[in-house]
């Protein structure tokens, strides 16, 4: 009898543990009106297939991204020579951290004027292994 309850409080532990751990390994991107950053000047703005915002950056060194519910800030450590080697390249990579969230964005750049650029490929989000891949279009402007 004492070897059952052992075994079926292990089986309790384990059928809430392991779901908490799944869910933590793979982060939720939900989608957000880029107005409420209250940008101010340059900015950009990237959308899934869906249409909806994503991503959206001041265009020098903040990100913005909505996972579980909470918007999260990365900031760029690439230097301006970094990112002006990369425009005139036509793509835009960089790979930011902010706590245990990894945010991957491997742009390409479609088309460009003046103050404005418009971009298409994909941003990647991972946490603890797990993560979400997703096709994004967007833009910036100053």
């Amino acid at each position: 009898m004492h070897t059952q309850n052992v075994k079926n409080r292990w089986r309790l532990a384990a059928g809430i543990t392991f779901p908490m751990l799944a869910a933590a390994a793979d982060p939720q991107l939900d989608s957000f009106d880029p107005d409420q950053l209250h940008l101010v000047g340059s900015q950009c703005a990237f959308e899934n297939k869906a249409g909806q915002t994503v991503l959206a950056s001041d265009w020098i060194e903040k990100f913005w991204v909505k996972v579980d519910g909470k918007m999260v800030e990365f900031v760029t450590r690439q230097s301006d020579h970094e990112r002006q080697r990369q425009s005139d390249q036509k793509r835009w990579h960089d790979v930011l951290q902010a706590g245990e969230l990894t945010l991957t964005l491997d742009l390409r750049k479609t088309g460009a004027h003046d103050d404005t650029a418009t971009y298409k490929g994909r941003i990647e989000l991972k946490q603890r292994g797990g993560g979400e891949r997703i096709p994004v279009v967007g833009g910036c402007s100053a």
